[in-house]
């Protein structure tokens, strides 16, 4: 219990720590570090939808809605199950 606690207030620091730095023009609110895909915008609805139901791509993977890491789109992975077209 101790360890998640530990990890969420961490995420949260860092979440504070890009937004200072980004309201200070030292560093963008998303892009990627590493390769890896970071982004602490607010959410909006087009965006959820882009990354989490995109019929269009066929990308699996796509970056985070909010947060750092990757998303899975579950309409890429019905399709190639095919359950939907």
């Amino acid at each position: 219990m101790r360890k998640l606690l530990a990890m969420v207030l961490a995420a949260y620091g860092l979440i504070i720590l890009f937004r200072m730095l980004e309201r200070r023009k030292i560093a963008p609110s998303h892009g990627r570090i590493l390769g890896v895909p970071y982004d602490f915008r607010l959410p909006t609805s087009e965006r959820i939808r882009e990354q989490v139901w995109n019929p269009q791509s066929s990308r699996i993977l796509t970056p985070k809605v909010f947060g750092v890491g990757y998303n899975l789109n579950l309409a890429a992975i019905l399709r190639r199950l095919g359950l939907i077209q």
